[in-house]
């Protein structure tokens, strides 16, 4: 494959051709990125097992079909079960690409998003359906930069990947908060897409923020002995760190949680309330 032009663009630490109808919701790509192609066809998945070396990969995903990965010739070709447009293969299919080289150059990956308050990063976890794609959606319409949304690459200089520059939201969360446009079924669900505004390729890590749901609104801080275990949990865990280090220095980091009611109304109130505890 021929190299990147000066002007790639990528996102999650990696330069990505094949998408250039879509480039301008990806950041200017860093020159040590490595460089990979995507591609997509309709198809069945492979029922040969998966596997993940040092020069590729070939995983099922999450939202359905697969994923062959080879580092050496420089691409991913997806085989899904309907067609998809460029865009969709920056999300949500994207997301083990990353995973994969995240691993591969020793990065941790986490199922997460991530918001810049008090000059930095904050990763936010939680388990699936803690509302971490809404929150962030919020914060960006209320004028916070928002680095990633689905996943969270942190690389070997404590800094958080930007990812593609827009957020899946669910029509629930759309409809609430009057934001995304409907691209319908992507993958196992119907999507309504919100833009975001551009980010530098990569933030400053500040701490991780948890998320929960409770009948009161708090912000509490995560005790020293619970960060490690709240960080394995949402690790992407298929594949296990090669050095448990760098794992045991991001449990040293400041971790909040932000337990709050199901209730639209006051959803200003609670990220204000995040706000105000990150500021503190």
């Amino acid at each position: 494959m021929s190299a990147a032009p000066p002007d790639a663009r990528g996102a999650y630490g990696l330069r990505l051709a094949g998408v250039d109808e879509v480039a301008d919701l990806l950041v200017p790509a860093e020159p040590a990125w490595p460089l990979i192609e995507l591609s997509a066809t309709v198809g069945e998945v492979s029922p040969e097992p998966q596997w993940v070396s040092r020069d590729g990969a070939r995983l099922r995903l999450r939202a359905g079909g697969q994923v062959e990965i080879d580092w050496v010739r420089g691409h991913a070709r997806f085989t899904l079960p309907s067609a998809a447009g460029q865009a969709d293969l920056l999300h949500p299919y994207l997301a083990t690409v990353a995973a994969v080289a995240a691993h591969r150059a020793g990065n941790e990956g986490f199922h997460a998003g991530a918001v810049v308050a008090e000059g930095g990063a904050w990763v936010v976890i939680g388990d699936k359906g803690a509302g971490k794609s809404s929150l962030l959606a919020g914060l960006a319409l209320a004028g916070h930069e928002v680095v990633a949304d689905d996943v969270a690459i942190l690389d070997g200089a404590g800094r958080v990947l930007a990812g593609p520059r827009f957020i899946d939201l669910r029509a629930g969360a759309a409809e609430e908060l009057g934001a995304g446009e409907s691209i319908g079924v992507v993958g196992t669900r119907e999507r309504f897409r919100m833009r975001l505004a551009d980010v530098p390729s990569g933030t400053p890590l500040r701490g991780f923020v948890r998320l929960d749901w409770a009948d009161a609104a708090a912000v509490t801080r995560v005790p020293a002995a619970r960060r490690l275990t709240e960080l394995y949990a949402n690790r992407i865990a298929r594949l296990e760190p090669a050095d448990p280090a760098p794992m045991l220095e991001l449990s040293a980091l400041p971790m909040l949680e932000l337990q709050r009611p199901r209730d639209w109304k006051q959803s200003g109130a609670n990220a204000q309330l995040l706000l105000d505890a990150l500021a503190g």
